[in-house]
């Protein structure tokens, strides 16, 4: 009974994984290395041909076929060729590992998991088309039903394309809470005559002055947007002379992290077809709701899907959670955070206006400092 060992699918995280954590030190019988983790190679076909019927339907069970037409009526691979699409063999010179895992697990043909409906991850992908679509163009408001095809069992709609995400969101547990008395940063565009300095002038905008749409609210609609570290706020902010707050959070807050998605599980991995390519379609979902959005007439427009996405997140929640805010990568600084929270200048401690002055209710942050700063070397 010939054993194969780890090294020879150096590469292939999975199978080096299930190698080591099921197989006994011993001689590989194809790179000949000793004293190595090694499998049986029966063991170890068992774990692939399970691996691709996860991912892969049979085409002589599941395809129609019609000679006439050239044989199978959809696409179709060969053992052999998912074997060179999936693994990587960096020891086997002569193909004799290779070889002998087509003939183990047999020279089956192949097809689509389901051949009649989309992949997990391109139905999401063309449902935030839609959404995004629908958004833009068709309904801003009472969208829920909105293009949805009674004939298309893979269509998504509106409505429902949120709720899978959010479902996610809390599977992957994508909620993180920022602690009270941790720091947060916000920088404005000023001038060194005419620094902002207090809470009011620093925090997020009152209703009547929030007249621009950014990234994730809209025109009206006042959010607080800050950063990780000062070093962030100023390269996300635009100016030569800039004023910057340093905000201390008073209570806990609860947001939905986007920046530090899970990794794609392997194609061997254990994990579900449907939890990885959902995970594959989030990092394209990330991707567009973090997309650079040019200051033109159109702005508005490309704004409002991660808009809405926003404010569903803020009204529902996320499985009963109540969520405070979004956190997202920084576009300027490599591994850097920005976060967006619900909060308006009535959850900002304001300055006092006497000794008798009551504050608000409820408070979330609180200004410890001001500072300005001259950036050189940069376009204003």
């Amino acid at each position: 009974m010939d054993r194969v060992c780890w090294k020879c699918f150096e590469g292939s995280f999975d199978i080096e994984e299930f190698i080591r954590a099921n197989g006994t030190v011993s001689r590989c019988d194809f790179c000949r290395t000793t004293r190595i983790r090694t499998i049986s190679v029966e063991h170890l076909v068992e774990f692939l041909r399970e691996a691709f019927e996860k991912a892969y339907g049979s085409a002589v069970e599941d395809l129609p076929y019609d000679s006439a037409e050239g044989g199978y009526q959809g696409t179709t691979w060969s053992t052999a060729e998912l074997l060179l699409d999936h693994v990587d063999f960096p020891r086997d010179e002569r193909n004799k590992l290779f070889l002998r895992l087509v003939g183990e697990i047999g020279d089956d043909t192949w097809c689509e998991y389901d051949w009649t409906s989309l992949e997990v991850d391109q139905a999401l992908l063309i449902g935030w088309e839609h959404f995004c679509e629908a958004i833009k163009h068709h309904r801003r408001f009472f969208f829920q039903e909105f293009g949805v095809d009674a004939d298309d069992h893979d269509s998504i709609s509106p409505a429902r394309m949120l709720d899978v995400i959010l479902r996610w969101v809390h599977e992957l547990k994508l909620i993180r809470t920022l602690k009270s008395g941790e720091i947060v940063y916000r920088a404005r565009a000023s001038s060194k005559m005419a620094p902002f300095t207090t809470a009011q002038e620093l925090g997020p905008p009152p209703v009547e002055a929030a007249l621009q749409a950014n990234r994730m609210n809209p025109i009206g609609i006042p959010m607080f947007y800050v950063a990780d570290r000062k070093e962030t706020a100023i390269a996300e902010t635009p100016g030569n002379e800039l004023s910057l707050g340093h905000f201390r959070i008073l209570k806990d807050l609860r947001v939905v992290d986007l920046a530090k998605l899970p990794p794609v599980p392997g194609f061997f991995s254990s994990e579900s077809r449907e939890k990885r390519q959902t995970i594959q379609f989030l990092y394209k979902f990330r991707d567009a709701i973090e997309q650079p959005v040019a200051r033109d007439n159109a702005a508005h427009l490309d704004y409002l899907p991660s808009q809405v996405v926003t404010e569903y997140v803020r009204e529902r929640g996320v499985h009963g959670m109540v969520i405070d805010g979004v956190c997202y990568r920084s576009a300027k600084i490599s591994g850097a955070l920005n976060y967006v929270f619900f909060a308006t200048s009535a959850n900002v401690v304001p300055k006092a206006k006497s000794k008798w002055y009551e504050l608000p209710q409820d408070l979330w942050f609180k200004l410890t400092k001001s500072e300005t700063k001259k950036i050189r070397n940069r376009g204003s």
